[in-house]
């Protein structure tokens, strides 16, 4: 799928499998991902696919007082991320899911 100007194809029919997947994969292995500035779990799932994890660390109608950057990332920035950019055709933001 990836080359040099995307992530998703323009048609991908099995992308909702894929997610589905994603989601419901038994994780097998986690580690700390060292990259970055805020906590991340690099996660291997059964099929041998690894995906990066970030924890919710706020419900989701939490209001944060302070500076835009106060605070830690949300979880759900990179999930709004993939789907706008799925919509506006950019398809260059990597898969991202919610897992419960």
């Amino acid at each position: 799928w990836p080359d040099a100007h995307q992530l998703v194809p323009p048609v991908a029919p099995e992308l909702g499998t894929i997610l589905d997947r994603m989601r419901r994969a038994k994780i097998i292995k986690v580690d700390n991902a060292q990259v970055g500035t805020q906590l991340k779990l690099m996660l291997t799932l059964e099929s041998g696919v690894q995906a990066l994890f970030k924890p919710q660390w706020y419900a989701r109608d939490t209001v944060l007082n302070g500076p835009v950057y106060f605070g830690k990332d949300r979880h759900n920035a990179e999930v709004v991320a993939f789907h706008l950019s799925s919509l506006l055709g950019f398809r260059r933001v990597p898969l991202s899911i919610i897992r419960k």
